[in-house]
């Protein structure tokens, strides 16, 4: 199976459910979350907002990899 890649807004990290429906929905479709690559908008790592280094924190923990979108070439 090959990754998918998904840009990601600032909006959807604070959201406190969005882990939980990614996870969920994986879980449904039975994918392995290293499948999907979490991309962030480079605006995301501008807020100083706990919630969303959490949620960054809690996606890498359980296998996402995340990156910047602004670095893709």
């Amino acid at each position: 199976l090959s990754s998918m890649s998904v840009n990601l807004s600032p909006l959807q990290f604070k959201d406190r459910y969005f882990k939980k429906y990614v996870l969920d929905t994986l879980n449904k479709m039975n994918l392995d979350p290293s499948l999907l690559d979490l991309e962030l908008t480079e605006s995301a790592l501008i807020y100083d907002d706990e919630t969303i280094f959490k949620t960054i924190a809690d996606f890498i923990f359980v296998g996402f990899f995340t990156a910047d979108a602004s670095c893709e070439t």
